[in-house]
């Protein structure tokens, strides 16, 4: 059985899932919308906004999903990631 994340769990494996760029993580409607986008290092989007419902944010086979397309997207792009492994 999968337990859910808490969602400070699941904003520091968004907020690190693609170093070494920067992402900024909102949440929002009284926390039940999340959203992030990932940055060069002159502050433009690589990845534009993704949004999450929180339920999808606290499920960690749906935020790894979401993490993993969003860090394929940005390889393709040409940028370069560092390993990403989350213990949760």
């Amino acid at each position: 059985m999968v337990h859910p994340l808490n969602i400070d769990l699941a904003i520091g494996a968004i907020r690190h899932g693609f170093d070494p760029w920067m992402c900024t993580v909102e949440v929002y409607g009284l926390e039940r919308t999340l959203r992030f986008q990932v940055l060069d290092i002159n502050g433009r989007p690589i990845v534009g906004v993704l949004r999450l419902s929180a339920t999808d944010v606290i499920d960690p086979k749906k935020l790894r999903d979401v993490i993993l397309w969003a860090r394929t997207r940005i390889e393709r792009k040409g940028f370069t990631l560092n390993a990403w492994n989350p213990v949760w």
